[in-house]
């Protein structure tokens, strides 16, 4: 268990040097997964410290879905809905599923639209707090095309997450101006408040974009 925990340990703190020891020791290491679920590979998502990734793949992880998602890995996920086509709407422990977590760490709308003809639902909404959408999802990642492909894959524009944020609240905030003109043209309401009465206008104004709130 120590060095199951250190594995994950120093990933959080980018530790190259003990990570690559550690795999050295036990490879299977790579294999195991957290209290929820979650895999060193898609833990390096998580923790932001992606440039790990080179390093666990000395060890030959055996990627499931969520972990070929967040990479867009579109051939791992072919192989894997072919053997399962289930996975393609199935939860992860900690709440998402794999179109969720293309659409926020992967941007490739290629793994996207294979989720999407498998059967993965657009408008999925996260089981856990953020209770949010893959459209929330690419959005809060900046992922312009991953969410006109979701849109145009009938995603929900007005779709609520936690706190009652919609998409187009999220691109104001990030002061998305492209991506905020794509919402309105395609039918995001900018009267919609969320849970604190602030509209996607305020969001805007609130994050310092006078371009965006101007177009609210």
């Amino acid at each position: 268990m120590s060095q199951f925990n250190d594995l994950f340990a120093a990933i959080a703190a980018g530790d190259d040097a003990q990570l690559s020891s550690l795999l050295a020791q036990q490879p299977e290491l790579v294999n195991t997964r957290s209290q929820a679920g979650v895999s060193p590979v898609l833990w390096a998502y998580y923790t932001g410290k992606t440039d790990l990734l080179p390093t666990l793949f000395t060890a030959n992880p055996l990627l499931d879905i969520y972990d070929a998602a967040a990479l867009g890995d579109q051939s791992r996920l072919l192989y894997l809905l072919n053997d399962a086509p289930a996975l393609a709407h199935s939860y992860s422990q900690d709440g998402f599923t794999a179109l969720h977590l293309v659409a926020f760490f992967s941007n490739n709308t290629a793994a996207a639209s294979t989720l999407l003809d498998a059967g993965a639902q657009v408008d999925a909404i996260a089981r856990n707090s953020q209770q949010v959408t893959p459209l929330h999802s690419a959005i809060a990642g900046g992922h312009f095309a991953i969410a006109r492909v979701l849109v145009e894959r009938g995603a929900n524009v007005n779709a609520r997450q936690e706190r009652g944020f919609t998409p187009l609240m999220e691109a104001a905030r990030n002061g998305d101006a492209p991506l905020v003109d794509y919402l309105l043209q395609h039918g995001a309401d900018p009267t919609l408040a969320k849970d604190d009465g602030h509209t996607a206008a305020d969001c805007a104004r609130e994050a310092g974009h006078a371009e965006v709130t101007s177009k609210l």
